[in-house]
């Protein structure tokens, strides 16, 4: 079986980690000489570097809810929390992740 053929059925097999298909493609990026296929693979695993950007496809909207309480007990539930307050207190990388595929697997377990 050619190492295409092998990742092809890699891809749709159920229960086929991502890591074993990336190795895959590593393999057949070097063998084609392929340098662009390359780069990608090693930002889709290992993370995109500060410079590099971001496919469309990784970016994500996400919101924000909580729960506050305040004095003589006020308080508002479930209350959207906006985007730039979340960047302003808790940092960029709750809004924004260049993390490799092992990371965010394992944040959405």
């Amino acid at each position: 079986m050619s190492l295409l053929h092998e990742i092809q059925t890699s891809v749709v097999q159920e229960g086929v980690s991502l890591g074993s298909v990336l190795l895959k493609l590593r393999l057949l990026a070097a063998r084609l000489g392929s340098q662009p296929l390359e780069k990608w693979i090693k930002h889709e695993s290992e993370g995109y570097p500060p410079n590099a950007e971001i496919p469309s496809y990784r970016i994500v909207e996400v919101s924000y809810r909580g729960t506050f309480w305040g004095s003589f007990g006020s308080g508002i539930t479930n209350v959207q929390i906006p985007g730039h307050l979340i960047e302003k207190y808790a940092g960029k990388k709750w809004t924004n992740t260049r993390s490799g595929t092992a990371l965010l697997r394992s944040m959405s377990l």
